[in-house]
């Protein structure tokens, strides 16, 4: 299984690697990306593929976002350190609070919706630099996390039922244990959704989630979705009582509500509803293509490659999710910064004193699959979301930027939004004790502000609403 991942991801970047124009790299801190970095670099020097039209061999460029160094969000040092191993460039886009808020009006332009975060604002910045240096195509690492399990809300769902491809691992084997560690896996999710500053944190099953067969991936889609009582009384009418999680379900096909029901493991159910809904809207749009294009930048994931695709999707859930109490947890203690997407919500759900997060290796097999090209500090390291920072000082020029965008009468032209919770949230959005959730109906908000403005969009009014139309509110 490894050397099959290994020969279908050499294959579908060399694949991608043909362009009658430069090639480059979009990399980051993490494996993904690297790894593709370090098949490139392997490709050109061992079997004299080109970067598009340029000899490797005399140029191979990468591209790096870099957050300042206290956010906690910056991985460009990491980008360096893999650029200098492989013997690559790199060219980093310095992304400080002036630039993120020079470029956020034209990031929610080109992105055509709203965002949980401005990571998006980041990609839209870095697709500059190639474009400055005469590049037209870029290899990115989406669509690995979606394929391997990546994600720590992936770890909940891998655990609600053992995976009987593996019957001799522990957590098959034993199911107090399992049932142990998906009790904790369920509260470190809460607790980090919790830090991260998201919305609709309903945790309770209803008969959507029973539908998807008690996936709590339909909840952690739903909370980075804006809540009801961002909006205007009048939508909160037409609304009430609505639940995105009915919406997706709702879209589900006969065959994939068969398949949750009668096939799939519960990762698998996971993985396919995220892919449905943020892979598709968010990470391949306003990361993505969106982003990417507004410079005429063509981006290619060989992640996503079709072989690639089937291949991995037969692949068994703890080969993608590896039970490994030691290593994860030294993986996570090691160097001193987790991050808020690794720190426990449970304590001794191991067994061994450990959270449930801190038991298991996401990635697995993409990693040894992997080994031969990435550096051993990325073989170790865990998963670290894209985002941006969500903590600026008063005063800066993101709060000024957001005070200009979202006056009354900007809000007002919405029709949809109620202003008063804005002006909460930019009382408490900024500063050392700032709220995280209200700075993301900030990001919400003044996106769609621009979108408005920009685009004409007229003020919305009950007498235009979908409910007032007779076709019902959303999820009825």
């Amino acid at each position: 299984m490894i050397l099959g991942v290994r020969e279908r991801l050499i294959e579908a970047t060399r694949l991608r690697l043909r362009a009658d124009v430069p090639v480059g790299i979009y990399l980051s801190g993490g494996i993904d990306s690297s790894l593709l970095a370090g098949i490139a670099t392997q490709l050109v020097h061992e079997q004299g593929v080109k970067m598009g039209n340029v000899d490797g061999t005399k140029r191979i460029c990468c591209f790096s976002v870099e957050f300042p160094q206290e956010s906690g969000c910056n991985e460009s040092d990491i980008a360096e350190r893999t650029a200098d191993w492989l013997g690559v460039q790199i060219h980093k886009k310095r992304m400080d609070e002036a630039e993120i808020a020079r470029h956020f009006a034209d990031a929610a332009y080109h992105c055509e919706h709203h965002n949980f975060d401005l990571n998006s604002v980041g990609k839209y910045a870095l697709s500059t630099v190639p474009r400055e240096r005469g590049f037209k195509v870029v290899l990115t690492g989406e669509g690995s996390d979606e394929h391997f399990g990546g994600y720590p809300f992936f770890i909940a769902d891998h655990l609600r039922e053992p995976d009987l491809a593996l019957p001799v691992s522990p957590p098959a084997a034993d199911p107090r244990l399992r049932e142990a560690l998906h009790r904790g896996a369920e509260s470190d999710m809460r607790a980090v959704f919790e830090r991260a500053g998201s919305f609709n944190r309903d945790w309770r099953e209803t008969d959507s989630v029973r539908a998807v067969g008690g996936s709590m991936m339909l909840s952690c889609i739903a909370a980075v979705m804006p809540e009801t009582t961002l909006f205007a009384p009048w939508v909160r009418r037409d609304l009430a009582g609505a639940d995105c999680r009915d919406t997706i379900v709702g879209g589900l096909t006969p065959e994939a509500r068969r398949k949750i029901a009668e096939k799939w493991h519960p990762l698998h159910t996971a993985e396919y509803l995220w892919s449905r809904t943020m892979l598709l809207n968010n990470l391949l749009s306003c990361l993505g293509d969106r982003t990417e294009m507004a410079h005429s930048i063509e981006a290619r994931p060989p992640f996503l490659d079709h072989v690639v695709s089937e291949y991995i999707n037969g692949l068994p859930p703890s080969v993608k999710i590896a039970y490994e109490p030691g290593r994860a947890a030294r993986n996570v203690k090691e160097g001193g910064q987790v991050g808020m997407w690794w720190r426990a919500g449970s304590e001794g759900a191991t067994g061994g004193g450990g959270s449930a997060f801190e038991a298991f290796t996401e990635k697995w097999i993409l990693r040894e699959a992997g080994k031969p090209f990435i550096t051993q500090e990325l073989y170790e390291r865990r998963k670290h979301p894209y985002t941006a920072p969500l903590r600026w000082p008063r005063g800066g020029p993101l709060e000024s930027m957001f005070a200009g965008l979202l006056t009354r009468e900007a809000v007002g032209k919405l029709g949809f939004v109620d202003y008063e919770v804005v002006a909460d949230a930019l009382g408490r959005g900024f500063g050392d004790e700032s709220d995280p959730k209200a700075f993301r109906t900030l990001i919400f908000v003044a996106s769609w502000v621009v979108i408005g403005e920009r685009f004409g969009v007229k003020t919305a009014g009950r007498e235009e609403s979908w409910a007032a139309s007779g076709k019902g509110s959303m999820g009825k």
